[in-house]
């Protein structure tokens, strides 16, 4: 005779197992479908593409996801936490300072975009223009991107004597930080197979985005000055 709480303790381990099973089939999913879309193109991949490479049948596909859209829009998820963890733990590694934003660059470079090429592909080429809900996805990743930037900023802004020299130097400088590295990423990784030079590419981005946010920042005692003399003119 089973003893009084086992078959709910063996019903809760079975629960759990199909859990399990469930998120591994649905990540086995999204990997194939990154793998797809990375290699010939998401308009080239068909759902029945997608359920051969997951060795699962098309139905099952439909079982977690309602479109091949969906499945984009759920990669993207994916993607935009996997590449703000990265740029986010060399902020976190010690007291935020200028050289952390050389650092979050060098994460990005040879870090996310050196070995995740394919989520790189989904992110700047296969997810543009295919539609408002991958589109809103797409926009919410880089804007949360953005916050994480500019959020850091004011933090090395205050625990370095340092003021913004407008209202919008934080946003503009988050925003600029985020344009030439995505650039880069296009130009030496998806149009050029240069991938060997993103080490020597990263070193001197980083030198070029110190001296950018360093001159869009000055002394607070400095801006107060600055300030006063033109009340007092």
């Amino acid at each position: 005779m089973a003893r009084h709480g086992e078959g709910t303790t063996v019903e809760s381990r079975s629960s759990r197992r199909r859990q399990r099973e469930r998120e591994q089939r649905r990540e086995t999913i999204l990997h194939a479908a990154e793998a797809l879309f990375a290699g010939g193109g998401y308009h080239a991949t068909s759902i029945e593409q997608i359920a051969d490479q997951a060795e699962i049948s098309v139905g099952s596909v439909y079982l977690y996801f309602r479109s091949k859209e969906d499945i984009l829009v759920h990669l993207l998820e994916e993607i935009s936490l996997q590449l703000r963890a990265v740029v986010g733990r060399e902020f976190q590694r010690e007291q935020p300072t200028l050289e952390s934003f050389a650092r979050a660059g060098r994460a990005f470079l040879e870090g996310f975009c050196g070995q995740s090429y394919p989520s790189l592909v989904i992110l700047l080429r296969e997810s543009v223009g295919q539609g408002p809900a991958v589109e809103q996805r797409r926009r919410e990743l880089f804007t949360g991107l953005n916050d994480d930037i500019a959020s850091a900023l004011t933090e090395v802004s205050r625990s370095m004597g340092l003021a913004p020299r407008s209202p919008r130097s934080t946003e503009l400088i988050a925003f600029a930080i985020i344009g030439m590295f995505e650039r880069v990423a296009y130009q030496y990784l998806i149009w050029g197979d240069r991938g060997e030079e993103l080490p020597t590419v990263a070193e001197e981005l980083a030198t070029l985005v110190l001296g950018g946010v360093g001159g869009m920042l000055r002394r607070a005692e400095e801006q107060r000055g600055g300030e006063g003399a033109r009340q007092c003119g």
